[in-house]
């Protein structure tokens, strides 16, 4: 049975307010190079197992999306979300999820769905990870590969660049950094690998769950903003047919790559309007209410930088300093 919580949290859990909360890939320990978008099990568990003590409503997202547009979504909500597509978000998070009959959605990038080769950005961790060399040049600037932590600045930094200046083509540049890094350029991983994508067998899995909704998240998952008309329709409307071939069900959602207001614009949404894609998530961090765009709904990053504390704080939406850790003594004791 819920516990109490705070009164404050009780008042922000009035009608129709939708929270959506973004993950990547689940491991079964730390995360490479400290990678903030590899959740360790531990840490999803305990989330998962918190709110089921606070109380609160997990939901499908195309569900919970339109009852909130509707008016007749009540109480607080929330809803939960992967992007890229890991194996291990089935693998390892849905038995988490089957527990509590939790629904999720995760998103695809299709062009990698039953590959052995993955995202542009774990590419870019590999190499740094994996690199002899103390330092690597990149498009006229030089990253330290001299310590751990190094490796772990260089890591962001290099994706942080990729993003800035080659957001159009992510996967060449991956590349170049794989050649400077001088590690295999486009290495594959097996299906152990915290790295692996997902399958059509993971998909059939999630299916007869019950719990799980594919979405699209691109082909090839570029900045959309930095493509030109003919590659940004490719892009969007070949995963949104291709998540709907690859799961036998209509594709009723898409993620925008970074997700970003910088990231994508109007010529996207048009183009989403005019598929089965009811509504479109972004990595802006807000609540959702009544008036959200179907197109611009935004989400929490959990990642494994966020303590439970935070987690609690995030989903309640309360922030005052110093307030974390007396929700999280009402949430767990009551």
């Amino acid at each position: 049975m819920p516990i109490p919580i705070t009164q404050r949290g009780q008042a922000n859990r009035t009608s129709g307010r939708l929270d959506i909360l973004t993950y990547h890939a689940i491991t079964p320990n730390k995360a490479p190079l400290g990678d903030w978008c590899f959740l360790p099990l531990c840490k999803f568990a305990t989330q998962m197992r918190t709110l089921r003590r606070m109380g609160i409503r997990v939901l499908p997202l195309v569900d919970a999306v339109s009852s909130l547009l509707d008016g007749s979504l009540q109480g607080h909500c929330v809803s939960i979300t992967f992007d890229d597509g890991y194996l291990n978000n089935v693998s390892l998070a849905l038995p988490v999820l089957e527990q509590y009959g939790y629904h999720a959605t995760i998103y695809l990038v299709t062009g990698l769905v039953g590959e052995k080769r993955t995202l542009w950005s774990n590419r870019v961790i590999h190499a740094v990870q994996s690199s002899h060399r103390e330092s690597v040049d990149f498009r006229g600037h030089r990253y330290s590969l001299g310590s751990h932590e190094d490796r772990r600045t260089a890591s962001r930094g290099l994706q942080r660049a990729i993003k800035e200046i080659a957001g159009a083509d992510p996967n060449s540049a991956s590349k170049e950094i794989e050649i400077a890094c001088e590690t295999p350029t486009e290495p594959e991983f097996d299906r152990q690998h915290d790295f692996a994508m997902v399958d059509e067998a993971a998909i059939r899995v999630a299916h007869r769950s019950r719990l799980i909704e594919f979405g699209a998240h691109t082909v090839t998952h570029p900045i959309l903003l930095r493509l030109g008309d003919a590659d940004l329709r490719r892009e969007i409307l070949d995963s949104v047919e291709q998540t709907g071939h690859l799961t036998g069900r209509e594709c009723r959602t898409f993620a925008y790559p970074n997700g970003g207001p910088e990231d994508f614009d109007e010529r996207a949404i048009d183009l989403l309007s005019g598929t089965s894609v009811k509504n479109a998530v972004t990595t802006v961090q807000a609540r959702n209410r009544a008036g959200t765009s179907p197109y611009r709904l935004t989400r929490w990053d959990i990642g494994s930088d966020v303590t439970l504390l935070r987690f609690v704080a995030t989903v309640l939406g309360v922030y005052p300093a110093g307030r974390e850790k007396a929700l999280l003594s009402e949430v767990w004791y009551g």
